[in-house]
């Protein structure tokens, strides 16, 4: 009779896998929004508007006006690698949230939280691309392909709960959300 009301082992062990995956995710959310003001719900924060001065000046400028850079600035690369991990991870529990509710095999939900970082992989990838501060440049690099190894791993949960959690500690530590 006992062992007739007991879940077994196998289910308890993937429902507990499944409340640890998506108090991590959580928790890496919360991290990172709270501690980058520059991200809102809509994404990037609007840039704070410019004054325009009260009248033109005819005289020629003395010295070069200075170059916009060809790319993002630090601080917008930043902003958007920092989204990229709020936005995986949001989509990691979101998916661990449905798995629980619809009872989702542990396939499922490998197969989603594989999708989740190879999407991530790709956004922190293209981010990386067009960012021109060459340590900032080096270490996206670096944290998009260990993403999407962690996208091609056989246990994503386990990669979720270890390296994913020393990436967005790093993105912190780099970008100065701390």
């Amino acid at each position: 009779m006992l062992g007739a009301a007991m879940i077994n082992g196998e289910e308890y062990q993937m429902k507990y896998r499944l409340r640890t995956t998506a108090a991590l995710a959580v928790l890496a959310v919360t991290a990172l929004a709270a501690c980058d003001p520059a991200i809102t719900e809509k994404g990037l924060a609007a840039p704070a508007p410019t004054t325009a001065s009260a009248a033109p000046t005819t005289a020629a400028p003395t010295s070069p006006a200075p170059t916009t850079p060809a790319g993002p600035t630090f601080e917008e690369s930043c902003a958007a690698y920092t989204k990229a991990f709020i936005d995986g991870s949001k989509g990691i529990t979101d998916d661990s949230n449905k798995a629980i509710e619809e009872g989702w095999g542990l396939s499922t939900q490998n197969k989603n939280m594989r999708k989740r970082f190879d999407t991530m992989a790709k956004k922190v990838s293209a981010e990386a691309a067009k960012a021109t501060d060459p340590k900032l440049k080096a270490e996206m690099t670096a944290a998009a392909k260990k993403i999407a190894a962690g996208a091609k791993s056989s246990k994503p949960g386990s990669f979720l709960s270890g390296d994913f959690q020393k990436l967005a500690t790093s993105v912190d530590k780099t970008c100065g959300n701390n």
